[in-house]
């Protein structure tokens, strides 16, 4: 088939989309919401390009219908019923109170088959199995004495150097760029104890953070499509399908490489690189053995893709946005220094203000900007929504941050205040209100290492250097299940000499 062919096939298909839409949204109303409104949403979830932006559209939407719609015109195209909300009662249903009639299901671990059999693709007994090897070794105090430091070293000997290089020079550096490759790295040294050293002043190519993101937008695009047309690309080797199948082969190119370069360290006793004496979660030998339930090849892989996943992209996806909202607010940056100075950069504890304002860049700009869950059974919502077995209930974890109904008429406002209590504490928001890391069971096992590791390379660039950010620079997130920048975070780099 030659691509006149495949280019006939696919202008069918959205010209098939797009007719089908206009006759569904021209009949039928949903909760309330405008039709041309609600029909915006849905054209800018199937086309990432229109110049309409999803999530704020969501907001929108949930807000008018008091944080829940039932989409009953979206079902004819996924072949799932779907059930939108933002309301943190059913959050709460969902996540936890009924936690086990709403398992992520089978399409989800298809549309992140990528990712392997592992923790975040797995459920019921399968998920427990998964969930307390991992708790066993991120609760271990030896693990977070290594992770600790592991991030302080990488930032000492990775970072700082690039940092200040790109400062020598003036040069207009992609901080989101900067922030995949350090935490890559940690994630790496983390995982198995190598470190690949993808930061550094040569801005080397990275083709694993290229790949994994090439995944993330191919598991959104595969959210949003049917099943059938999805697979009809795969096959057909077409769109993000294709572009899935070379990040599938660079990542497996990528784990194997890093693998060796391991294992010829552990033969030649050079195990412990920079000072860091830790051999990584997954002990790698001659035998290619690692703990308990990642005994094979296939085993280790999957964990170690998914664990770096998990590591990489959400946390330098939060840093970038965190950099972004502070350059736009030169007071919050100006608060933030003059906290850093009164402590100094390594004692995370007391940079509560800096705490605040990583808890204000999760609420406004959520790394996992959606969650995805299939109920078993028919349920009845707190919200008193009825739904039927096989409903796709979306958790609108982004529109969540922009909720008066949940935080207010300044909600769109960038105020880490809205975070610090009386007594200059933390204030303590339920996570079914900020589910950022997730709620309930499957709630985030890495949240403190990564909000160690935002805090350390915030303070550390934030104590050391001016960040300017290129002026008009368009902050658009990409399509995928990763909040990321779309055009990166372009900035140059001012030394403070402190």
């Amino acid at each position: 088939m030659d691509s006149f062919i495949y280019s006939i096939l696919i202008i069918s298909i959205l010209v098939f989309i797009i007719i089908r839409l206009i006759l569904f949204f021209a009949s039928k109303s949903c909760n309330g919401v405008p039709q041309k409104r609600l029909l915006l949403a849905m054209l800018s979830l199937l086309f990432p390009n229109l110049d309409v932006s999803v999530h704020d559209r969501t907001a929108e939407m949930l807000e008018r219908s008091k944080g829940t719609i039932h989409i009953h015109q979206y079902s004819w195209f996924t072949g799932t019923k779907v059930l939108l909300t933002s309301d943190p009662a059913n959050v709460c249903h969902v996540l936890s109170t009924n936690f086990s009639n709403y398992p992520k299901g089978s399409k989800w671990r298809e549309h992140v088959d990528v990712l392997g059999d592992t923790l975040f693709s797995a459920d019921f007994k399968e998920w427990e199995k998964e969930r307390k090897t991992v708790r066993s070794f991120t609760s271990h105090h030896k693990f977070h004495q290594a992770t600790t430091k592991i991030v302080w070293d990488r930032i000492q000997t990775g970072l700082i150097p690039v940092l200040q290089h790109a400062s020598k020079l003036a040069l207009l550096v992609d901080l989101q760029d900067l922030f995949q490759k350090l935490i890559l790295d940690i994630a790496w040294m983390t995982s198995i104890g190598y470190n690949p050293n993808f930061l550094g002043i040569e801005f080397r190519k990275d083709p694993f953070s290229v790949a994994l993101e090439d995944a993330c937008e191919a598991a959104f695009s595969r959210f949003l499509m049917p099943h059938s047309l999805w697979k009809l690309h795969r096959w057909l080797g077409i769109g993000k399908e294709k572009k899935l199948k070379h990040a599938w082969q660079t990542i497996d190119r990528v784990f194997a490489d890093c693998i060796s370069k391991k294992q010829e360290e552990s033969a030649k006793g050079e195990d412990h690189q920079e000072g860091c004496n830790f051999e990584g979660v997954y002990c790698v030998t001659g035998e290619d053995k690692a703990f308990r339930s990642a005994a094979t090849r296939k085993g280790l892989r999957d964990n170690i893709v998914s664990f770096i996943f998990a590591t990489q992209d959400t946390t330098s996806s939060v840093l970038t946005w965190f950099f972004y909202s502070v350059a736009k607010h030169p007071s919050v940056q100006a608060k933030i220094r003059d906290e850093i100075f009164k402590n100094n950069p390594q004692e995370l504890n007391k940079l509560v203000y800096l705490h605040a304002a990583l808890c204000e860049t999760l609420r406004l700009f959520p790394p996992g900007p959606v969650l995805s869950r299939i109920a078993v059974e028919p349920d009845t919502l707190p919200s008193g929504h009825r739904i039927n077995g096989n409903t796709n209930v979306v958790i609108a974890v982004h529109a969540m941050g922009r909720m008066t109904s949940i935080w207010g008429d300044d909600c769109h406002e960038f105020k880490p205040e809205r975070w610090i209590t009386a007594q200059g504490e933390i204030t303590r928001v339920s996570h079914y209100q900020f589910p950022a890391f997730s709620a309930g069971p499957r709630i985030c096992l890495g949240k403190e290492l990564a909000f160690m590791m935002m805090k350390a390379t915030a303070a550390t660039i934030i104590y050391n250097y001016d960040i300017e950010i290129q002026e008009d620079h368009p902050a658009e997130p990409k399509s995928s299940v990763v909040f990321h920048m779309k055009h990166g975070l372009m900035a140059r780099i001012n030394s403070r000499g402190t």
